[in-house]
C-alpha cells in the first residue's frame, strides 16, 4: 500500500499535538514505529530550519495570515480594466 503524501504530514501533526501515538500512526500507515519516529524527527528539524530562515528575512514581523478562514475573490479585481479586450 502506497502512503499518501497528505496522510504522513497529517499523521505527524496529530502525533505532535498528542492526538495520536507513535504506535497508532505506525499501524495506520503500515510502517514500523522506528519509521514514524524518523518522520517525526525530519518534520521537526525541517520546521525549525524553515522558521529560522523565515525569522532571518528582512522586514517587519507581523501576525501571519490565518489561512483557515475562507475568503472570496471577485473578478475582475478592483483596478483591473473591464473592457471587451480585457482577459477578465
Amino acid at each position: 500500500m502506497a502512503i499518501s503524501d497528505i496522510l504522513v504530514p497529517t499523521a505527524i501533526m496529530a502525533l505532535l499535538r498528542g492526538d495520536e501515538t507513535v504506535q497508532s500512526v505506525a499501524a495506520q500507515c503500515g510502517v514500523s514505529e522506528a519509521e514514524v519516529e524518523k518522520w517525526r524527527d525530519v518534520f521537526v528539524v525541517s520546521g525549525v530550519l524553515a522558521l529560522s530562515e523565515f525569522l532571518s528575512l528582512p522586514g517587519p514581523r507581523g501576525p501571519l495570515p490565518d489561512y483557515r478562514t475562507t475568503t472570496t475573490t471577485t473578478y475582475p479585481p478592483s483596478g483591473y480594466p473591464t473592457t471587451p479586450e480585457s482577459p477578465y
